[in-house]
């Protein structure tokens, strides 16, 4: 674009001769400079100074939002947001490569192709409807291959060329209608450090918060957050648009002109230019020495974020740069501005080129669809005719080329027939679309409270100005025309007239209800109303339109003059018409009248709606309005939401929004009841008063049931146990609010009240929620608070708490646990000192002994037994003083029944209540326990407890706490005989104990065997740990072995056998356990006929089951060797696969080796392998063949070994097979020498040794064999030489006897050779002489 001749060419500070600078940044990894404006994730800031600095800033910017722009969060630029506006809703976004075109429309993204000049569509991509079309934005990435489309909200969505969604990146924050949220840049980089990410996007919204986005496409595709950087100090008011400069890796960035000392041109015209870095900080201004930068303080950015509106007020639109675009080579930069100027920019030094103001351009027009523009599409006559109001309907029609064209232009307003609300009303909206205040004409503006003027209309200089008509109007008026013309034709004015009204709302509310009242059918209004952002003025707009039109079908008015009607406070029209129709709502109106008043009343509802979320917003408490209108639940979660506060304005909010919106009075007073309890942070005393002041309990004692459901569900389980004071509180509201009967409680609130004000006084560090906890003992709560200075006060309390069973506690079970702590832990008024010896130990007992008159008989017992057969009390205990303690008890306990004291009738009912043990009982337990105490010093238990063994330690300490009760013994027997143990031991055991127990070693070994039976049929039998029930059985049949060899006559196999043999021939069980428990039997003693068929038989079942599952087999099939070998022959014929044949080895190996004289073809294994080989395929053939040999090295050393005439026969079958190398380890393994022989002939006939025929272990075998010197004329000879020398550290050959037999046999050369290599001669030295030489000197 040429400039004017008047027009500057070059800026000043490029004059010629003047030395041009241009600052070019090195590129650097990272830097940390002083103060950065990056935000990482986390987001963490320290710093006095930045404390101070933000707070400051956030008052300013409540000062600035709620002084000048409430509501609106953020304010943009008036000029951007008229420019943006003014745009069409489509957008043309073309690919770097030239070559793909996307198309944004309505609700998609077209992209095409230039291969048949962008007609076709090779891709759609499906967006949602944007309520601000001409905010969204387009980016193709650097190698065309993605398409990133973001949303007026901020949300981002990037696309594959088929127009797939890849995926969505919502933005981090936004609010409704906000718009400084929707994205002002959008760019691809490419991104080289890591092949897991394709690009790097970054996204730029208006308030100039950057976020940068690493994507990944195809298989993983998926996109992860990198960095997040901010503008706000450089551009406090946000900025308006970017672009990148690849060449340089520059970001170039426009905003508002600013003016302050220092700043250099282009920052102050609000062009400024940042280095893409690859770490933190991201982004570095690039600045200009030459324009003398002055360094600005921070500080001084806080008052430039008030400057922008200040500037603004004064009369003049602030100026900024709208959009930018580089030159093809990438050296110059355009920018246009809000006023119309063009300015040019050097890169990168930022230096101005030139620049024009609006007056110096050749039609140069600003961005934006101008609606003059469709006229002079069809003519430049008509504009010129239309403009004279003079000119008569007929020359008005001649001077347009076309008489029909205002017909075809009704498709700019409606691009798609049936669609309701078209973007294209949208076109031409001005800076108060939102509808914020009532717009007018300035005629009005006295009258009308804060308006809204339009600039172009608030003009009173010298008239200069030409205004540009609205295109609907031209075409209402064009239409009306040809309407005179031909009278029969009706000129469709109902989308004209809407789009008249949307265009004429924002600056002239009274007008664009005329125009609304004109349509021809009423409803159609909504169409209208509907695209409307919403807000309290559109909302009230039409309710007042509604109401106009109900009041004029209801009381008609004259057309001849201007009804009173027009003239009312539109308010109180509204509410007269409301109240009106609401009170008459079901007289019979004509339909067309009651859906006027079903509008009514929804735009009634959605204003109080609409106020009620402004109210909501401006809590700001993070409720998302859209869903507080649209989703019920979600409403009234957040009206009980809201009433979890301390804040008097936001509960009051909450009580109105229940009251609205029919949420129960109850349910808000219950949440905020359950607040106070839980998140509050109030004291108790203090929640007791708020409950009062708000009358809560007024409300929430009409439903009881309700009230206790809350009550424990919610509120009981936040309170601590420890927290006497709330807990009384929660029991006094379930008592003051009729909750006494409700529950399944043991304890009535009543009660709880009394019991907290006593244990508040007498144990504060009770936990009162343990205590009274149903599945927990009440005495172990009780237990760690009870002192020698309280037990007689809690002792009055205990029988009004119920123990785990329902029943109440005694005060005998209090002093019960109480004097075992006493013993134990001592007392600080009793017994200061934990004792530490037996006097000592003696003596706290005496003070214990003080209160046994306290305790129950059968609780005295176990004071006593606690304090002598605990395990603390053997551990740490002398037996003597044990002794001692039970003889004080027994004497105490004879004192008791022979002058028993006097008690009330209320303890003997409670004693006879509690307790069935007498003290006769007692007295007989205490004996019993000295008798057993008197056996510890046995020659038997002191050899356990002297042992070295820690085991028989054991024992001898599981004796003593046995106390010689029958059961304790008896599993202690039982522990022992699973252990392995001599069966003698456990008799000696039983002999000692206090009898009489009637008890033998029999019977412990019986119930050994049934639990090993318990765990080997999968119970949860304990076996002393997690052992080997097998295992287990070895050692106590070992044992039983050991005793009948002894002739102890203490448990005969007989007697093993009838307990086992049930679970051996019970087939409910596995039966591989039935197997191993025959075994071990049979391993120690000898089985019988019977059992020895059954061990046979259950082997057989257990292999068939496996392998031939449908062959059912009993008894008979195993009963004699011809059985068993039909039965082989059966399977063996059935068989064709490896898993097969593996089986019937199993089988063979169960079974007892075959006695009868056989022809060696009719040996099973023969016949086995046979079939195995002649079945098998190529591909499987090598490994049968090693099955084979693996199935014959199973046998050596057992009686089913085969003889030589069968590993002969074998051999010959892998032979034929062509498996040589099985064959051979088969001979050469054996010890007989003609098989031997038969290998070396095998040997001999190879001419090519490989790996088929030859590997390490073959080798071996020779070497073994001794047959070294017979292959020295084989193949084989130089690889077993190898082999050996390979081997010699293992020691396993004699190398100088090997070259001994070699010269033995006339190998000189050979075994000198050998011991020349064996001795690590190197090979240039191993000649045929020198070999000759070692043999006859070594050998």
């Amino acid at each position: 674009m040429a400039a004017p001749e008047s027009g500057p060419a070059l800026s000043p500070g490029t004059a010629e001769g003047e030395e041009e600078t241009i600052l070019y940044d090195l590129l650097v990894n990272t830097e940390w400079p002083p103060e950065t404006e990056v935000q990482p994730r986390g987001n963490q800031k320290h710093g006095a100074s930045f404390i101070i600095t933000k707070a400051i800033r956030d008052r300013l910017l409540f000062l600035r939002q709620y002084i000048w722009y409430s509501p609106a969060p953020f304010l943009l630029p008036d000029g951007l947001v008229r420019l943006v506006n003014k745009q069409i809703n489509w957008h043309l976004v073309l690919a770097s490569n030239g070559k793909l075109l996307a198309a944004v429309q309505d609700q998609c993204v077209e992209i095409r192709s230039a291969k048949d000049d962008f007609t076709s569509i090779i891709g759609k991509c499906q967006v949602p409807k944007d309520p601000k079309p001409q905010w969204r934005r387009v980016a193709w990435s650097y190698d065309c291959t993605l398409l990133a489309y973001a949303e007026s909200t901020g949300t981002v969505r990037v696309f594959d060329l088929m127009g797939s969604e890849l995926f969505v990146i919502s933005p981090a924050s936004s609010f409704i209608g906000d718009l400084s949220y929707a994205i002002a840049g959008l760019i691809f980089l490419e991104y080289k450090a890591s092949a897991q990410w394709s690009a790097e996007l970054l996204v730029i919204n208006y308030r100039g918060e950057l976020r940068s986005y690493l994507v990944s496409v195809g298989t993983n595709q998926s996109y992860q957050e990198s960095h997040c950087f901010s503008f706000s100090s450089h551009y406090p008011h946000g900025i308006n648009t970017a672009i990148y400069h690849p060449g340089h890796r520059l970001l170039l960035v426009g905003g508002c002109e600013t003016a302050e000392v220092g700043m250099s041109k282009a920052s102050s015209c609000g062009l400024s230019a940042w280095r893409v870095l690859s770490g933190s900080p991201y982004y570095k201004q690039v600045t200009n020495g030459g324009d003398g930068v002055t360094a600005v303080p921070k500080t001084l950015g806080l008052l430039r974020m008030l400057s922008v509106k200040f500037y603004s007020r004064q009369g003049q639109e602030q100026d900024g740069i709208f959009k930018m675009s580089l030159s093809p080579d990438g050296m110059l930069l355009a920018a246009i501005h809000f006023s119309g100027k063009l300015s040019i920019w050097a890169i990168p030094s930022l230096k101005q080129q030139g620049e024009w103001g609006q007056n110096e351009q050749d039609e140069v027009g600003v961005p934006g669809s101008n609606s003059a523009d469709l006229l002079r599409w069809t003519t430049a006559t008509t504009m010129k005719v239309l403009s004279n109001t003079t000119t008569t309907t007929k020359a008005v029609l001649q001077a347009v080329s076309d008489g029909q064209w205002w017909k075809k232009s009704l498709t700019y307003l409606r691009p798609l027939q049936g669609q309701k609300c078209g973007g294209a009303y949208q076109i031409g909206t001005t800076a108060n679309e939102d509808l914020e205040k009532q717009g007018c004409h300035p005629f009005y503006e006295s009258v009308i409270s804060n308006p809204f003027v339009a600039e172009s209309e608030g003009t009173y200089d010298t008239y200069q100005h030409v205004p540009v008509e609205s295109f609907a109007e031209v075409l209402l008026r064009t239409g009306k025309l040809a309407e005179a013309k031909n009278k029969g034709e009706v000129f469709p004015t109902t989308e004209v007239l809407l789009q008249l009204a949307s265009e004429a709302l924002p600056n002239d509310m009274t007008l664009a209800l005329a125009y609304l009242l004109a349509l021809p059918q009423v409803l159609d209004a909504n169409r209208c109303f509907e695209k409307q952002s919403p807000s309290a003025l559109s909302l009230q707009l039409a309710a007042y339109y509604y109401s106009l039109q109900i009041y004029a079908r209801l009381a008609p008015c004259f057309r001849d003059k201007c009804h009173p009607l027009y003239r009312a406070d539109p308010k109180e029209l509204i509410k007269m018409v409301t109240r009106h129709v609401t009170r008459h709502e079901h007289e019979a109106w004509p339909e067309d009248l009651i859906s006027l008043t079903k509008q009514l009343h929804c735009y009634n509802e959605r204003l109080l709606d609409f106020t009620q979320a402004q109210i909501l917003q401006g809590l700001r408490k993070g409720v998302d309005v859209q869903r507080f209108t649209a989703d019920d639940q979600y409403k009234r979660e957040t009206i009980l939401g809201l009433a979890e506060t301390l804040e008097e304005s936001v509960y009051s909010i909450a009580i109105s929004l229940a009251q609205r919106y029919s949420v129960s009075r109850w349910e808000v007073f219950m949440t905020h009841l359950e607040f106070l309890f839980t998140d509050s942070g109030l004291s108790t005393l203090e929640i007791e008063n708020r409950a009062q002041d708000l009358h809560l309990f007024e409300t929430l004692k009409t439903d009881p049931e309700a009230f206790h459901q809350h009550m424990v569900k919610y509120i009981y389980p936040t309170i601590g146990g420890f927290d006497h004071e709330r807990l009384q509180y929660y029991f006094t509201l379930l008592e003051n609010c009729g909750c006494a009967d409700l529950g399944n409680c043991a304890i009535k609130p009543e009660t709880h009240i009394r019991l907290l004000k006593k244990f508040k006084v007498v144990a504060s560090g009770l936990n009162y929620k343990k205590l009274t906890d149903e599945n927990m003992s009440p005495l172990e709560a009780l237990e760690p608070v009870l002192s020698s200075q309280n037990i007689l006060s809690i002792s009055k309390l205990v029988p009004k708490i119920p123990e785990k069973d329902g029943q109440m506690l005694s005060p005998s079970s209090l002093y019960t646990i109480w004097l075992q702590k006493l013993f134990w832990t001592g007392d600080p008024h009793l017994i200061k000192q934990v004792p530490g010896s037996s006097p000592e130990w003696l003596h706290a007992y005496d003070v214990c002994m003080k209160y046994f008159d306290r305790l129950h008989p059968g609780d005295l017992i176990t004071v006593v037994d606690a304090v002598t057969f605990s395990p603390k009390a053997v551990t740490k205990l002398s037996v003597e003083a044990r002794k001692e303690m039970t003889r004080k008890a027994i004497k105490t306990v004879k004192h008791f029944i022979e002058k028993p004291r006097k008690r009330n009738s209320e303890d003997e009912a409670q004693e006879a209540k509690d307790s069935k043990v007498t003290y006769a009982d007692t007295l007989n337990h205490l004996e019993k326990s000295l008798a057993h105490l008197e056996t510890l010093s046995h020659s038997f238990i002191l050899s356990l407890k002297n042992s070295e063994q820690e085991t028989l330690q054991k024992y001898s300490h599981l004796y003593d706490l046995s106390r010689s009760e029958k059961e304790k013994l008896h599993d202690e027997a039982v522990a022992i005989c699973l252990d392995g143990q001599p069966l003698a031991m456990i008799q000696q055991l039983l002999e000692v104990a206090v009898g009489p127990l009637d008890i033998s070693p029999k019977d412990i070994v019986q119930s050994a065997i049934m639990k090993i039976i318990s765990a080997l049929s999968g119970g949860s039998a304990d076996l002393g740990g997690p052992r080997d029930p097998l295992k287990v059985l070895e050692g106590v049949v070992a044992a039983v072995h050991a005793s009948v060899d002894k002739g102890e006559e203490l448990v005969s196999p007989e007697d093993l056998l009838e307990w086992l043999r049930p679970f051996c021939a019970d087939d409910a069980w596995p039966v591989r356990p039935r197997i191993h428990v025959l075994q071990i039997l049979g391993q120690s003693f000898h089985l019988t006929e019977e059992d020895s068929k059954l061990l046979v038989f259950f082997r057989t079942e257990a292999i068939l089951k496996a392998s031939w599952p449908q062959r059912q087999v009993d008894i008979a099939d195993i009963e004699n060797e011809e059985n068993r070998y039909c039965l082989f022959m059966e399977l063996l014929e059935s068989s064709h696969h490896e898993a097969e044949f593996q089986h019937l080895v199993l089988l063979l190996q169960a079974w007892p080796p075959m006695k009868s004289e056989y022809v060696i073809t009719n040996n099973p294994w023969v016949r086995l392998a046979t079939v195995m080989l002649t079945r098998c395929t190529m591909e499987n053939k090598e490994g049968l063949g090693n099955e084979v040999l693996k199935m014959c090295r199973s046998l050596y050393n057992t009686k089913q070994m085969l003889p030589a005439e069968g590993v002969k026969e074998l051999c010959l079958l892998l032979l034929n097979q062509s498996l040589l190398l099985p064959s051979l380890k088969l001979l050469l393994e054996s010890r007989d020498e003609h098989l031997h022989e038969m290998a070396l002939e095998q040997i001999t006939a190879v001419t090519t040794v490989n790996d088929s025929n030859c590997d390490q272990e073959l080798l071996s075998l020779l070497l073994d064999a001794k047959l070294l010197v017979k292959c020295v004329s084989t193949p084989f000879y130089p690889r077993i030489v190898d082999h050996l020398l390979a081997s010699l550290q293992q020691g396993r050959w004699d190398a100088e006897e090997l070259g001994r037999h070699l010269r033995e046999a006339g190998h000189e050369a050979e075994a000198g050779s050998l011991l020349l290599a064996v001795r690590g001669t190197h090979q240039a030295f191993r000649t045929f002489s020198t070999a000759l030489r070692a043999a006859q000197h070594w050998v």
